[in-house]
């Protein structure tokens, strides 16, 4: 209709019955096809936006897992931490002990002794 009207205030002349009907059904076909174009349209940036949506959750999930595999590094981080701090002060006891006794064959089996089992007391008993 709108190329109709266009026509009709461009023109001053009546059209005849059938370029009326010509013109009449291709402005149908236009809109038909604008709408099915439309439709179209719709429906793939609909699955586009799906798509994007589907990539941004599965981005999120990825950061989710590397947050909890951070978390779990970090954890097992401070947990070798407090075992090296643990041997640092083993090793100071042992230092300690070997200046505090003499160096005999004794003692020093003594000191493989409790160096192999990790006492934390270095004590002769």
């Amino acid at each position: 209709m709108v190329i109709l009207a266009v026509m009709n205030s461009a023109c001053s002349f009546v059209l005849d019955g059938e370029l009326y009907n010509t013109l009449l059904g291709f402005e149908e076909n236009l809109e038909k096809t604008g709408e099915e174009t439309l439709t179209s349209t719709e429906a793939n940036l609909k699955a586009y936006l799906k798509a994007v949506i589907d990539e941004v959750r599965q981005a999120k999930n990825k950061m989710t897992e590397a947050t909890t595999d951070l978390e779990k590094v970090k954890e097992e981080w401070a947990a070798a931490r407090d075992s090296i701090a643990e041997m640092k002060t083993k090793a100071k006891a042992v230092r300690a002990y070997k200046q505090n006794f003499p160096s005999t064959p004794e003692y020093s089996c003594l000191n493989v002794l409790f160096i192999n089992a990790g006492e934390d007391r270095l004590t002769k008993d």
